[in-house]
C-alpha cells in the first residue's frame, strides 16, 4: 500500500508540472504517518512555527476529519523537521 501512495503522488506531481510549470524539478516523496487527527494538527502547528507551507485535506466522507497533510517542496536542512516521524 505505501508504494501505491507514493506512485499516485508522483503522478500528481507530474501532472502539476505539466500543467503549471515545465521548469520544476521532480522532488523526492516521503510518506509519513501520525497516530490521529490530533497528531496531524500538532504537525501543522510545528510547520506554522517554521514557515513551511502546507495544506490539510479534510475528508467529507469521514465527518470532515483531517486525514492528510502535504507540504510544499522541502529540501536541504529544512527536511530535518520530519526526522522524528515514522515512514510508512
Amino acid at each position: 500500500m505505501p508504494q501505491k501512495i507514493v506512485q499516485v503522488s508522483h503522478s500528481v506531481i507530474e501532472a502539476t508540472k505539466a500543467f503549471l510549470s515545465e521548469n520544476l524539478e521532480h522532488p523526492h516523496l516521503v510518506v509519513l504517518s501520525v497516530k490521529d487527527q490530533t497528531a496531524l494538527f500538532k504537525v501543522a502547528r510545528k510547520l506554522d512555527t517554521t514557515g513551511v507551507r502546507y495544506r490539510i485535506f479534510i475528508e467529507p466522507d469521514r465527518g470532515d476529519e483531517a486525514t492528510a497533510l502535504c507540504t510544499e517542496v522541502i529540501s536541504g536542512d529544512a527536511r530535518r523537521i520530519f526526522k522524528n516521524y515514522q515512514c510508512i
